[in-house]
């Protein structure tokens, strides 16, 4: 089984496995992919190697042929690997058969052995899988071979069963889709039972002979998955002799791309995406065209495939994989160097397929189909790409189709973005028509190393918009994404989003309005292209408060504030200092506040009334420690205050400078002189529920772990009640009432205990989850 390091069956002994290993040989050269390449896999002669030693080690039992054994999966098809489940049915006497499995299992050997339930119907209470397995079984004896011969007639011959083990097939193929859908399977694919593994690859060689009459003339899927099958079965003993399971981890394709010679393991790994895309298609295909009815495939052997713009239409016509086999054919016929389809009309194509309002699933058969190769060229050696690391999801030519799909997405349904949908009601087509280009070219230089894939990228849609006839304002626009497309992202997530430095790089960059609402939808589609998983509503809050406050121009007044700062006044403070205050309060005000206190002319509590008339409360002291922010909202809490945003920061050779903006009935004295009393008395705090605590983001310096609730009396207190209790010394905060939805996030010291760890004792001591 995956992932299991020990030799699963002892019958394969040392002598066995090292024997075995000898057999196992790189090829004579790098193999490129190619069903037509020669390349001398030596995997399949491996498998036939244990097949026939296991064979011969169970043969010096007399009962072994006595028991007539029926071999099934991949040791019936000799395909046979160390950890391989071995599979076999036995026909003969129970007695014998019972004496015989228990003297295998008294000698370590463990099959999986059955009886069928009825002798006369081997599918009696037995699951797809084993009855497919059938269809390749392997008799041993003269009794084995005409019993399996009648039940395989039968079974095989038999439409309503072999209709109903298509059915179940399919939906086998969609559940492991599901099961296998996560990162570390896209990174780290599993060679047996992923998508276009082994499990599928078998899967479209028994159905395209079950249904034979379908194939009579196509053979080049054959040649393609016998191909991946020899590949395919070659790691997989190369994974086992190393102690690996069927996954194919990450430390592990690095030994691997050496040993099969290939020069980075970044190439090897793209042959395995590019094995298990083809793998998948061509399985894809077989299953579906053995459940098509005459009629369709009469329908899609029609498809007019005399020009380009004849193949977007099929494709925009029937998106089925049907139709993308038709088009594949057709390819290299009509885009054969002589013929020279125009730039100009691929790049109408282009326009056709990247507009929002074209269906999904159309670019999706444009991609699947390989029609995308041709319309962009470009794209070709990103195909099976595969950036390591655990944040990128897909292989690069998969991460871009994403992007281009997003787009689709977010057209139809802006509310995906959360709080970044309010900008797109201003979007016309042709700021759609920027936003599709870029998605499609914003990663087409990855891996080029010379060069910077954004710097690369720019020049490359200049050059191929020219040829495209794509309009000078849409090149500029798009190239200007292209180059700066990480841009925003790093200004929201990795920059302080809310620094002089942070804008000012931003408008340095040419950043205008349009520009603006434009990269903030793309920055959202790219990382939802990315990881769907990184996208969450903390990122949408941070991305449209940045860009909200970019165009409201509060940055330039920011700016301009800190052109007429007081020497006293450090520059770095501002840095820090979240805007959203000086958004709310006139700059003379702010700035005349830190100067009274950097020359020791002011009180610690002071209160405030913005432009919208509410309350906002400064806390300030000269030194931190531990527990003075709970002692803060503690303070507030007992006045009865209930606290709506919090902006909590320490400024450098100042002191704490933590700002709360409050719903009241008080006045400003009567406030501060409350707050400057000692609490006499602790306030009863009611228990209030989280609905989730989340570990955002760590580093050397902080932590950043976010609470969300329904607004409720209490929150604040509560959460950071249970931080300080936890030894958390809190760096910073932001904290936000959204209607009834409240969100705080706090940045904290890092612990000696995991991120995670310190998240789910938090959970458990707020009761998240009860």
């Amino acid at each position: 089984m995956a992932g299991n390091t020990q030799l699963k069956n002892s019958v394969f002994d040392s002598e066995i496995v090292e024997k075995a290993k000898s057999l196992l040989r790189p090829p004579l050269k790098e193999p490129l992919g190619d069903a037509h390449e020669a390349v001398a896999w030596t995997g399949l002669q491996v498998s036939r190697f244990l097949c026939k030693s296991l064979e011969e080690k169970l043969a010096k039992n007399p009962l072994w042929l006595e028991c007539h054994p029926v071999l099934l999966g991949s040791w019936a098809r000799y395909e046979l690997c160390i950890k391989s489940d071995l599979d076999v049915l036995f026909l003969g006497e129970e007695e014998k058969i019972k004496a015989f499995t228990q003297d295998c299992f008294q000698k370590g050997i463990k099959l999986r052995a059955r009886i069928p339930q009825d002798l006369n119907d081997w599918t009696v209470n037995v699951e797809t899988a084993d009855v497919l397995a059938l269809f390749h079984g392997r008799a041993l004896t003269e009794k084995g071979v005409v019993l399996l011969k009648e039940q395989k007639d039968k079974i095989f011959s038999n439409k309503k069963i072999t209709e109903k083990l298509l059915k179940d097939t399919l939906q086998d193929k969609a559940q492991r889709a599901e099961r296998y859908d996560s990162i570390f399977s896209f990174l780290e694919p599993h060679l047996k039972n992923g998508a276009g593994g082994l499990r599928d690859l078998y899967q479209g060689k028994v159905f395209r002979q079950i249904y034979g009459h379908k194939f009579v003339e196509t053979n080049y899927e054959k040649l393609v998955l016998d191909y991946y099958l020899d590949f395919f079965v070659t790691v997989r003993h190369k994974l086992h002799f190393d102690g690996q399971g069927d996954i194919l981890i990450g430390p592990e394709q690095h030994s691997l791309s050496a040993w099969f010679g290939y020069s980075t393991h970044k190439e090897f790994m793209r042959q395995i995406e590019r094995g298990i895309a083809r793998v998948s298609f061509y399985s894809d295909w077989i299953l579906e065209r053995s459940k098509a009815s005459p009629a369709k495939l009469k329908q899609t052997s029609k498809i007019k495939t005399k020009t380009a713009a004849d193949l977007l239409k099929g494709l925009q016509k029937d998106q089925s994989v049907l139709s993308q086999y038709e088009i594949r054919r057709a390819l290299d016929p009509i885009f054969e160097p002589e013929k020279k389809v125009s730039a100009s009309i691929r790049g109408q194509l282009l326009a056709k397929v990247l507009d929002v309002k074209e269906k999904d699933s159309v670019i999706h058969a444009v991609f699947r189909s390989r029609l995308i190769d041709k319309l962009c060229p470009r794209l070709t050696r990103l195909v099976g790409y595969v950036q390591h690391d655990q944040y990128h999801r897909f292989t690069a030519d998969a991460h871009i189709l994403q992007a281009c799909r997003e787009m689709k997405r977010l057209y139809k349904k802006p509310k995906e973005l959360a709080e970044l949908s309010k900008f797109t009601k201003d979007l016309k087509k042709k700021d759609w028509d920027i936003l599709s280009w870029s998605a499609l070219y914003h990663d087409l230089a990855k891996g080029v190393d010379s060069e910077d894939h954004s710097d690369l990228g720019e020049k490359w849609v200049k050059e191929d918009f020219k040829k495209f006839k794509v309009s000078a304002e849409v090149s500029k626009e798009v190239s200007w994404i292209v180059k700066n497309h990480l841009e925003l992202s790093k200004a929201a997530f990795r920059k302080n989003p809310f620094a002089r430095s942070t804008w000012q790089d931003l408008y340095d960059l040419g950043l205008n309005k349009e520009r603006l609402i434009r990269l903030a939808i793309f920055t959202a589609a790219d990382i939802r292209a990315t990881n769907p998983e990184a996208w969450n509503s903390w990122k949408s809050r941070l991305l449209a408060q940045l860009v909200q406050v970019l165009l409201d121009g509060k940055t330039q007044n920011y700016l301009e504030a800190f052109k007429k700062i007081s020497p006293k006044i450090k520059p770095e403070w501002l840095e820090i200092i979240d805007p959203e205050i000086f958004s709310s309060l006139p700059n003379k005000v702010l700035l005349k506040d830190l100067e009274n206190l950097a020359s020791k002319k002011q009180t610690s509590i002071k209160v405030f009334q913005d432009k919208n008339k509410r309350t906002w409360i400064r806390f300030y002291e000269p030194e931190d420690r531990k527990g003075l922010l709970f002692d803060y909202v503690q303070k507030l809490f007992g006045l009865g205050l209930q606290n709506q945003h919090a902006l909590i920061h320490t400024l450098p050779d100042l002191g704490v400078y933590d700002w709360f903006q409050v719903t009241n009935a008080k006045n400003a004295q009567q406030i501060e002189k409350f707050l400057s009393l000692e609490l006499k008395t602790i306030p009863q705090l009611k228990q209030v529920t989280f609905q989730s605590i989340d570990f955002i983001s760590s580093s050397d310096q902080e932590w950043v772990i976010s609470f969300k609730a329904l607004d409720q009396k209490g929150l604040l207190l509560s959460a950071v009640r249970a931080l300080t209790a936890k030894n958390a010394e809190i760096i910073s905060a932001r904290v936000h009432t959204w209607g009834r939805q409240v969100d705080d996030l706090f940045s904290i010291k890092p612990l000696k205990t995991k991120p995670q760890d310190f998240v789910s004792e938090l959970e458990k001591e707020l009761g998240v989850g009860r």
